[in-house]
């Protein structure tokens, strides 16, 4: 009777130790899913924050591409402007010139 006491209770242990051993398993399992999820949740993160930071600089480019197509649209009109009152000045001082030699042409004929 005691040598079934002492199986009994041997396998009682054993029993207990497989138990053991399984709910160590399982919770080591339930930490490595819960790492990996964490793994997945910060890579995500992490990637999300890229992208949002891929974005933001590509639209400061672009920001920055448009202020300077509007800085060289003002510069191409003021130096349209610029040749437009040249060329007025021009004109100026062409009609000038012609009323000038107009007036000299009357004065020499006056003299003759």
């Amino acid at each position: 009777a005691a040598a079934a006491a002492a199986a009994a209770a041997t396998a009682s242990v054993d029993v207990a130790a497989a138990v053991a051993v399984d709910a160590g398993k399982m919770h080591l399992e339930a930490q490595l899913e819960a790492e990996r999820e964490t793994e997945i949740i910060e890579t995500a993160a992490a990637t999300a924050a890229a992208v949002e930071a891929a974005e933001m600089r590509l639209k400061d480019e672009h920001d920055a591409d448009e202020k300077k197509k509007q800085r060289m649209k003002k510069k191409e009109r003021a130096a349209a402007l610029a040749a437009a009152s040249v060329a007025a000045a021009a004109l100026a001082a062409a009609a000038l010139a012609a009323s000038a030699n107009a007036a000299l042409s009357d004065s020499d004929d006056d003299l003759c």
